[in-house]
């Protein structure tokens, strides 16, 4: 896990649009891109049921108006791309997934 935290796994509920607690945790970390592309690993409590149970949000942090793309191959793994906005293959990237 490229520097990513946990949040949530016996802390601070989560809440459905219902008003109801989910079982829901999120995953903050960032990272130096490789050929504008970032490649995630989540391993123990910060890994998803699988790769449709989770959303994952992601910010180039030199170029705000590149175009991020988000492929989930499964549970534990994920790869943000982005191009375009000014990007270069080695921007910073920051992200965060929510799910279960």
């Amino acid at each position: 896990m490229q520097g990513a935290t946990i949040f949530n796994s016996t802390g601070t509920p989560a809440y459905a649009a219902a008003g109801t607690t989910a079982a829901a945790h999120i995953v903050v970390g960032s990272g130096t891109a490789s050929g504008s592309a970032l490649a995630v690993t989540l391993s123990g409590a910060a890994a998803f049921t699988s790769g449709t149970t989770y959303n994952v949000f992601a910010h180039d942090q030199a170029h705000t108006g590149a175009t991020i793309t988000i492929t989930y191959t499964s549970g534990t793994a994920f790869t943000i791309t982005y191009a375009g906005g000014g990007s270069t293959a080695t921007d910073g990237v920051t992200w965060a997934a929510v799910g279960t």
